[in-house]
């Protein structure tokens, strides 16, 4: 269960490319990911919510960023009817002041519903 944050966190890119495979070769140990959404007031499915990751390497760097254009451990999927969304990644590295996490955020019909972030302290 995730609750809401106000801020984005860092190296936010509108506008991912819509994909499950989000690895593009980045070395690591492979990672699935499963997020289902649903609504937080009836606790429904949400189908065709888009959700929308990204994370750093395991060196703490994030793709898109330092004049580059390149698209690593980012990505969009839209959820089937059971509310799920998959993607494909690498265990995320972590930089200096944050433990390991993964950014997310959530759209339906054009609006943003959830920004947040998953922390993990277990593999």
């Amino acid at each position: 269960m995730l609750s809401p944050e106000i801020a984005e966190g860092p190296y936010y890119v509108s506008g991912e490319q819509v994909r499950s495979d989000i690895r593009e070769g980045r070395e690591g140990t492979p990672l699935t990911l499963e997020f289902t959404v649903s609504d937080a007031s009836t606790c429904a499915v949400l189908q065709d919510a888009m959700v929308d990751i990204w994370h750093c390497d395991a060196v703490g760097d994030y793709s898109a960023f330092n004049s580059d254009n390149q698209t690593f451990l980012r990505g969009v999927q839209a959820t089937d009817a059971n509310g799920l969304a998959t993607f494909s990644t690498v265990y995320p590295g972590w930089y200096q002041g944050r433990a390991t996490h993964i950014h997310l955020k959530v759209h339906v019909s054009g609006q943003t519903i959830h920004t947040g972030r998953s922390s993990s302290t277990r593999r």
